[in-house]
C-alpha cells in the first residue's frame, strides 16, 4: 500500500471530540489529520447539551461562542412532563442554565451544528487535514516506533497507509480503534447489564406554538414513556420512544409504526417531515485504560473511551474534556518537559471523571423510571390525567415525584467540581464549591486584564502553565506575557498589576491576599498546587512531570 500521508497525530472519528482533539493539537502547533468513514453526516442529530464545562473549552480553543449562541432561538431550558406536547401537563423542570461560578452558560444546541463550527475551524487551519469518506482499518508500530495506519478510501475500495506518532481513537461507543487494539470496554463494577432500547425519528416541524422548552417527556399508559426533543423550535426535532424489545421487538419499528407513536404523542394534527428513523441501545461502559498496551502512542477518547445512558447530557461533555486533558500532555511530551510515562495520566485521570459520569447518568436513568412509574400508578387510580391534576394529595405526590429528577438537569459539581488525583466527589452532583486545591479546575472570576473583562479562566491559553500570584513573590522579577521560568513554559500574572478583580472572596481563596503567594495551573487549567516562590514553582513543576 502506498502512502497517503504522514502527520503528528491521526484522529479517526470526525465528531465533536476527535475535530476537538485535532483543533487543539493544531493550535499546541502539531498537525492532524481527521478520518471520518462516512461521506456526509448521518442524518440524526445526536447530543444537544453543551455544558458550562465545554463551553469554557471551546472558549480556550477559540471558539466564537457568541456565535454558538446566536445559532439558538431560545436558551430557556424548561423540561416538561405531560400526557402529549399538547395535552395535560403534570410539572416542569428548570434545567439549570449557567452559574456565577462560570464565564459560559449551558447550550441547547444540535451536535451538527457544533460540528459545522468546528469543521469550519479546521479547514481554515493549515495544520490539519479532514479525510471524509476513508475508513481507519488497523494499525501497528514499524521498527522507529511510528504508528502505521490502513486507510480504506470508501469510494473506490483503495488502501493507503497513514504514519503518524500518535493515534487517538474518537470513533464512538462501537469503535473500530477499540478494538483492533485491544482495550476492553467494560461494564461498571457491581452494575448489571441493562440496556436502554430506543428508537429515534428525526423530523423537521414549525413548533414555535408551544412554550418554551428543551424537552417534553411524553407519559401515556396506553403507549408508554417517550421523549420530544427540540434541537431548534422552529425546525428540528427529535421524538424518542423507550421500548422492550420483549415486547416490541427491534425489527418491528416500521415507519408506519413510528409514525402513528410520534402523532399520538403529539396530541393533534401537525405538520412535520419525517427525516429518519434509528433504533440504537446503549448501557454504561468504560474502556479499561485509555492508553493502548498494544500500541504505545494509541489513545481513546470520547465514546471510544465510555459509553453512557442519554440521562444527565454528560456523554460528548466528558469526550471533549478527554481532548483537552491529552493534547497538553502530547505537547508536554514533545516539548521536552516530561518523559512518554507521563501519558499514563490520561487514563489515570480520565477514567474516574468517566466512572462518576456514568453512574450518574444511571441514577438519573433509574429516578426517570421510578418517577414514571409512580405517574403511571396515580393514572390508574385516578381514571384520567384531568382527574389526577384535580385530585390535591395525587398532584402533589406526581409533583414530587418529578422534582426528584432535579439531579438530571442540575449536576455543576460533576461538570466542572472534580478534582484529578483525589477520590470521587463526595457531594451532590449540583453541589459546586470554589476550591483551591490540586486537582480541581482553578476558579472562575471576571478580572480585567489589558483593559479587557476577562475570565480568570482566560489567562490559561493553554500553551503553557500559568504562575499566578501576589506583591512580594520572592525569587527573580516575575516574567509577563510569554516569559519563560525554568525548563517550561510558565506565564506569570501578578494580581493587582496584571490583572484586577472586585471579587475579594476569590482572592483569599486563592491565598492572593496575602503578599508573597502563588499559585501554578496547568495548560487545561487545573491547578497543580500553591507556592511561595520561583523555585517553588520549578521544583513543584519538576516533581509533577515526573510521573
Amino acid at each position: 500500500m502506498s502512502l497517503l500521508q504522514a502527520t503528528t497525530s491521526l484522529i479517526v472519528g470526525g465528531g465533536p471530540v476527535g475535530l476537538t482533539t485535532a483543533l487543539l493539537l493544531a493550535r499546541q502547533g502539531f498537525s492532524a489529520v481527521v478520518l471520518e468513514k462516512y461521506p456526509k453526516r448521518l442524518s440524526q442529530p445526536k447530543a444537544h447539551v453543551f455544558n458550562p464545562r465545554t463551553m469554557e473549552i471551546f472558549r480556550q480553543l477559540g471558539v466564537d461562542t457568541t456565535r454558538l449562541r446566536a445559532e439558538v432561538h431560545s436558551e430557556r431550558t424548561q423540561i416538561h412532563f405531560c400526557t402529549s406536547i399538547s395535552g395535560t401537563q403534570f410539572g416542569t423542570i428548570e434545567a439549570e442554565l449557567g452559574s456565577e461560578h462560570c464565564p459560559e452558560s449551558f447550550l441547547n444546541i444540535s451536535q451538527p451544528k457544533v460540528e459545522n463550527y468546528l469543521m469550519e475551524m479546521a479547514s481554515k487551519t493549515e495544520l490539519i487535514t479532514l479525510l471524509k469518506g476513508h475508513e481507519w482499518l488497523s494499525c501497528s508500530e514499524d521498527e522507529d516506533g511510528a504508528i502505521v495506519s490502513s486507510v480504506r478510501i470508501r469510494e473506490s475500495g483503495e488502501e493507503r497507509t497513514i504514519t503518524s506518532k500518535y493515534l487517538v481513537g474518537c470513533d464512538g461507543s462501537h469503535s473500530k480503534a477499540r478494538e483492533v487494539l485491544d482495550i476492553p470496554f467494560e461494564p461498571l463494577d457491581n452494575q448489571p447489564e441493562i440496556p436502554i432500547h430506543c428508537v429515534s425519528a428525526h423530523f423537521l416541524a414549525d413548533l414555535t406554538h408551544l412554550p418554551e422548552g428543551i424537552l417534553w417527556f411524553i407519559l401515556n399508559p396506553g403507549s408508554g414513556f417517550s421523549t420530544f426533543i427540540a434541537y431548534d423550535k422552529a425546525k428540528e426535532w427529535v421524538y424518542a420512544i423507550t421500548y422492550d424489545p420483549e415486547v416490541n421487538p427491534t425489527d418491528s419499528w416500521a415507519e408506519e409504526v413510528v409514525r402513528k407513536r410520534l402523532e399520538e404523542a403529539m396530541g393533534q394534527k401537525i405538520d412535520y417531515e419525517l427525516q429518519s428513523i434509528l433504533p440504537w441501545t446503549t448501557y454504561p461502559k468504560i474502556a479499561k485504560t485509555y492508553r493502548s498496551n498494544k500500541v504505545k502512542n494509541a489513545f481513546l477518547a470520547g465514546d471510544a473511551a465510555h459509553a453512557f445512558p442519554p440521562t444527565g447530557g454528560l456523554g460528548v461533555n466528558t469526550g471533549i474534556a478527554d481532548a483537552q486533558n491529552l493534547a497538553w500532555k502530547i505537547k508536554a511530551v514533545e516539548e521536552g518537559w516530561a518523559s512518554h510515562s507521563f501519558l499514563d495520566t490520561v487514563t489515570a485521570e480520565r477514567k474516574p471523571i468517566a466512572d462518576a459520569n456514568s453512574r450518574q447518568s444511571k441514577l438519573n436513568e433509574e429516578m426517570m423510571v421510578a418517577t414514571v412509574g409512580k405517574i403511571f400508578r396515580n393514572l390508574g387510580e385516578s381514571g384520567s390525567s384531568e382527574q389526577l391534576i384535580q385530585d390535591p394529595q395525587k398532584k402533589k405526590l406526581v409533583e414530587e415525584a418529578i422534582a426528584d429528577n432535579s439531579a438530571h438537569f442540575s449536576s455543576l459539581n460533576l461538570q466542572i467540581g472534580y478534582a484529578y488525583g483525589t477520590p470521587p466527589l463526595s457531594r451532590a452532583p449540583h453541589d459546586y464549591r470554589r476550591e483551591n486545591v490540586p486537582g480541581v479546575r482553578l476558579p472562575h472570576a471576571w478580572i480585567e486584564a489589558n483593559g479587557v473583562r476577562q475570565t480568570t479562566l482566560d489567562l490559561v491559553d493553554g500553551s503553557g502553565f500559568v504562575l499566578l500570584t501576589s506583591d512580594g513573590f520572592s525569587g527573580e522579577s516575575a516574567v509577563n506575557g510569554s516569559g519563560k521560568n525554568g525548563p517550561v513554559p510558565i506565564c506569570t500574572y501578578e494580581l493587582g498589576k496584571d490583572f484586577v478583580t472586585d471579587d475579594k472572596a476569590w482572592g483569599e481563596l486563592m491565598g492572593l491576599h496575602e503578599k508573597g503567594a502563588g499559585v501554578v495551573v496547568r495548560p487545561d487549567q487545573h491547578i497543580i498546587g500553591s507556592v511561595k516562590s520561583f523555585q517553588e514553582a520549578r521544583d513543584l513543576l519538576e516533581h509533577y512531570l515526573e510521573r
